[in-house]
């Protein structure tokens, strides 16, 4: 092909450096004016081997690459005959059929091109959707447009004196009724025609009139939110066990609630409850013989969530594995079911009813803040807030903020049903799986379409 049949040779040491230089690849930085025109394989190998020419030795391997290149170069020719015959028999194609394809083929791009953009469009309304989703997510749920009085909003003042206990009041004058009702008689004004219904909430939790007086049911009002709660404990004048401390009253009520076991209370239990309980009390009947001990009786009355009285909690130093000990049958120390059915149908109707002279307010901040006040100038005071044997806590969202001295935090279910109870009535939606069961055995009276309508209406006025 018209090759010299010889080259000169690279100097002799440089062989292994100069075939090295066949497999490297300059970089380039120069950028095309235009776009590069297509070459075919056999252009491209009789360049390279045109560059390469000096690393042939002999005529045997100049014959080799010149073989290999007529090669190449015949195999182009056939498939560009191939390529001829499949365009038209090995003519060129005429006019007409030329324009007929083209035409398909812009038609076949532009139908490509529409489906492209309508995938697009698709994908951007998908995506809009998802947007406005979650913006109206997110968006704060806006106001009922009612016509909100404001009226009458002025801070009603009450003495602490009215929250002075039974025991300590005068016989012949009672004391004075603080500013409170019963929050199973806290309502909204809905219409002329129609009036909002009632909840039936425990009798222990009350509202002040501070922070929704009883007067704003006539017209539509805004409801401050449920933030600060007034715990009172009143010393009742038939109340003998109050100087008493909290374990050995709560034992005087467990032996008034075990002592009555035969003869039945006021407690109604159905027949799937009793079930329930009998249940339970084999659960825990780790001996089989029919009766639990102290530490048994607490551990079922704690599971079902009711309270435990702090003489059936194990003292210190108790061992749970004397739970399996023997328990002699009629000591005073084991209950058989008859004393643990009535003992938690006592208890569960004591928290439903509340224990005498306990009760928890919903106050307004105003009064949180001028009680919380009291609370502290009474810590300097020898007489504190004068209020005989009525003690008073201060309770933020359900935590214990301030108290006064010989504050008694009650029982501990006792104080989560009013909690939750005040959550309720703040509107709140989320509740845990114990939280739950004690709202609703505290509103278990009140039918569900009415707890949803008076949620609803209270609500719409948040």
């Amino acid at each position: 092909a018209g090759w010299p049949l010889t080259s000169p040779s690279p100097p002799a040491d440089e062989p292994c450096r100069v075939s090295l230089t066949v497999f490297r690849e300059a970089l380039e930085f120069n950028v095309e004016a235009s776009v590069p025109a297509g070459r075919t394989w056999h252009e491209v190998l009789e360049e390279k081997a045109e560059c390469n020419q000096h690393l042939l030795s002999d005529r045997h391997e100049v014959g080799t690459v010149t073989s290999i290149l007529n090669e190449v170069r015949e195999a182009g020719r056939q498939e560009a005959a191939h390529q001829s015959d499949l365009l038209g028999g090995g003519g060129s194609k005429p006019t007409g059929a030329l324009a007929m394809e083209s035409e398909q083929i812009q038609e076949a791009e532009a139908e490509a091109e529409a489906e492209d953009e309508e995938e697009q469009e698709q994908q951007q309304e998908q995506q809009q959707q998802v947007q406005q989703q979650r913006e109206a997510e997110e968006e704060p749920e806006e106001a009922a447009r009612l016509p909100f009085a404001r009226d009458d909003e002025a801070i009603r003042a009450w003495r602490l004196d009215v929250l002075k206990s039974e025991a300590g009041a005068p016989k012949a004058t009672p004391p004075p009724m603080p500013p409170f009702y019963k929050c199973a008689e806290f309502i909204v004004h809905r219409s002329i025609v129609s009036k909002a219904p009632a909840l039936a909430f425990p009798a222990y939790l009350l509202v002040s009139h501070n922070y929704f007086h009883p007067s704003w049911r006539k017209s539509h009002r805004r409801i401050k939110n449920v933030i600060m709660t007034l715990e009172v404990q009143q010393q009742l004048a038939s109340d003998a066990t109050w100087g008493q401390t909290g374990a050995n009253a709560a034992m005087s009520w467990v032996r008034r609630a075990v002592g009555a076991a035969g003869a039945g209370g006021a407690v109604t239990i159905t027949a799937a409850q009793e079930a329930h309980l009998r249940a339970v009390f084999s659960l825990y009947d780790v001996r089989g013989t029919g009766y639990l001990s102290k530490e048994e009786l607490a551990d079922a009355l704690r599971s079902i969530d009711v309270d435990v009285p702090p003489e059936l909690a194990p003292g210190p130093g108790a061992s749970l594995a004397a739970l399996g000990g023997p328990a002699p049958a009629g000591t005073p120390s084991s209950y058989d079911f008859g004393a643990f059915r009535q003992l938690a149908a006592e208890q569960l109707q004591a928290v439903a009813a509340g224990a005498p002279g306990r009760y928890f307010v919903v106050l307004s901040l105003a009064e949180a803040e001028a009680l919380r006040g009291a609370l502290h100038v009474a810590q300097h005071s020898y007489h504190g807030l004068g209020l005989g044997g009525t003690r008073l806590g201060l309770h933020a969202h359900g935590s214990l903020l301030d108290a006064t001295p010989g504050f008694d935090r009650g029982g501990d279910y006792q104080t989560r049903v009013a909690t939750q109870c005040a959550r309720f009535v703040d509107c709140e939606a989320e509740y845990d799986e114990r939280d739950a069961i004690a709202l609703l055995r505290a509103l278990r009276a009140s039918p569900a379409n009415a707890r949803k309508t008076w949620f609803v209406d209270v609500r719409a006025c948040r």
